[in-house]
């Protein structure tokens, strides 16, 4: 069904092109509230038990969702430089148990500093 316009041609294609943006515009924009939306959540579910062990865990699992990963791993080296925790999320036990035990000491870039390292797989 065609609906005629009250203006011609050119107007009625920049009226349509000008239709199409704000529609995509509002596509990004939901898309943009989902994010912040999962941001707060992960926030939120970070707070709810403190234990390191817990927090960690809910890390890897926020970051997986955030990013859509289908596994994730968190390492976490001491400050005797050796791995104190290591975290994964979406490995079963006998990928876990393929992977063998996590290694000890420094590993890779950084790996010396006694900081969270975190690694996320799409």
């Amino acid at each position: 069904m065609s609906t005629e316009w009250p203006w011609g041609s050119p107007m009625r294609d920049r009226v349509e092109d000008l239709l199409r943006d704000f529609t995509a515009r509002g596509d990004e924009l939901l898309d943009t509230q989902e994010r912040i939306n999962g941001l707060l959540a992960a926030v939120v579910a970070l707070a709810e038990d403190l234990s390191l062990e817990a927090v960690l865990d809910r890390l890897v699992r926020s970051a997986c969702a955030l990013v859509g990963a289908k596994y994730g791993a968190l390492g976490v080296i001491g400050e005797d430089r050796r791995l104190s925790h290591f975290i994964t999320v979406g490995i079963d036990e006998q990928g876990i148990r393929s992977i063998g035990e996590p290694a000890h000491g420094p590993r890779g870039p950084g790996a010396a500093d006694p900081r969270a390292q975190a690694a996320a797989s799409p």
